[in-house]
């Protein structure tokens, strides 16, 4: 003899352990009774239509206060799926282009009033053609491609059509701070395996600046770690923290399990402000990209040797990186040279690992303040040089690298025919 109760099995001659509170969900009543009366009167009990119900713990996702445990339908409403055809440029005949493929990410709507949707620059690199669609809506709309930064994996869409933007929730995705370590995350989009919203759960593992694999050769950006499952077609799709988005999903490590990361709020909002200058709060109708983050162009390593430190002439209380070559292009060149020790950057010391404090124990690469600076801004530096302590003033520039990034020129390469081949 058995009892079914949500399709599980429970022999009756099991012991039922309960609590006089009811932690089961039995009524106390029910457990003053004795021997078979007991057990007679709480398998009546299970076998009742109502849902099972425990007054502590919800026992069924249906049960409780679901807008604190669950990402409510007008949340969601505002996540996209973006559909692309693509033709990646021909290097090799460069007057025409590879074949057409089709691929989807994700993405959300990030500013309804001027209607704005982000999503990842490598979800819509080298389209041709993009289709978006809402939660909840089974009709495709047709997208433009207003603004694309490579060098932070960035790219936003509109959407004309007035019938897109029609019943759109109150209740919309915002931007939040940056996460602390172990705070819980959600990741929605739409990733491959299916057609219809995904949503699945992680914590924040790690914060820290990483390389954006889709920009080799840009500075390396604030990045945050999560243990969420990000799959292909995650890419582009929030990372919430209750009802604010903390992140954009954008890579995974291969190889590796439950290691993905999502782009913070701090380096969207520099792409946000950004595009708001160069398009004006009305917009642009013409595609334009992001020219980048800022650098110093500079080569550090650690100051740690004991034998380097006496040789710079650093004492026990200095802590800082020594710079050891400078790129052609940086304008720091005839301001900071090589050998230099910096101490500080604008005000924040450095570490002998090259990291400054960031929030209570943990520490981020003292670039991280170089990055976040716009064009023309200027950092200060306090530089241990020959044994006397300096403050110098450097320009900060746009990271300029001699190498040329195929994803920053989606519009092909510049040619000339200059005669035939036989």
């Amino acid at each position: 003899r058995h009892v079914l109760r949500w399709g599980v099995r429970i022999p009756t001659t099991t012991r039922l352990f309960c609590t006089r509170e009811g932690a089961s969900g039995v009524p106390a009543e029910l457990l003053d009774l004795k021997g078979k009366r007991r057990r007679s009167a709480i398998r009546q009990f299970l076998k009742r239509d109502e849902p099972f119900s425990n007054p502590h713990v919800p026992a069924s996702p249906m049960e409780g206060d679901r807008k604190h445990t669950f990402l409510s339908e007008n949340l969601l409403a505002s996540v996209v799926k973006v559909y692309c055809v693509a033709a990646s440029p021909n290097h090799q005949q460069p007057w025409q282009r590879k074949h057409q493929s089709q691929s989807s990410g994700s993405g959300f709507i990030l500013d309804s009033h001027n209607r704005l949707i982000i999503t990842n620059a490598h979800v819509t690199m080298d389209a041709t053609f993009v289709e978006v669609r809402r939660h909840g809506l089974a009709a495709r709309f047709q997208a433009e491609i207003l603004y694309v930064g490579h060098p932070c994996d960035l790219a936003l869409l509109t959407v004309e059509d007035d019938d897109f933007w029609s019943e759109m929730p109150s209740e919309s995705l915002e931007l939040a701070d940056i996460p602390h370590l172990q705070d819980e995350v959600k990741v929605v989009g739409y990733p491959t395996g299916g057609d219809q919203i995904s949503i699945t759960s992680g914590v924040v593992s790690r914060i820290e600046q990483q390389q954006y694999s889709h920009a080799m050769l840009s500075p390396h950006l604030l990045a945050i770690q999560i243990d969420a499952a990000i799959n292909p077609g995650n890419s582009g799709g929030p990372a919430l923290l209750g009802r604010k988005v903390v992140g954009v999903a954008f890579q995974t490590l291969s190889g590796l399990e439950n290691v993905g990361f999502i782009i913070p709020s701090v380096i969207i909002n520099r792409f946000m402000e950004d595009f708001w200058r160069s398009t004006g709060d009305q917009g642009s109708q013409h595609l334009k990209h992001f020219p980048g983050f800022c650098s110093l162009g500079i080569y550090c390593q650690a100051a740690i040797h004991e034998g380097l430190r006496s040789y710079l002439q650093m004492s026990p209380k200095h802590t800082g990186v020594v710079l050891f070559d400078l790129m052609p292009t940086s304008s720091a060149n005839g301001i900071l040279f090589p050998m230099d020790v910096l101490l500080e950057i604008d005000g924040y010391p450095i570490g002998n690992d090259g990291t400054v404090a960031f929030r209570g124990r943990e520490h981020i690469r003292f670039d991280h303040l170089l990055v976040m600076k716009s064009r023309g801004q200027l950092v200060q530096f306090r530089v241990l040089r020959k044994g006397e302590e300096l403050n110098v003033t450097v320009p900060t520039d746009l990271y300029r690298n001699l190498a040329i990034n195929h994803h920053e020129h989606p519009w092909g390469p510049s040619y000339v025919v200059f005669g035939g081949m036989v």
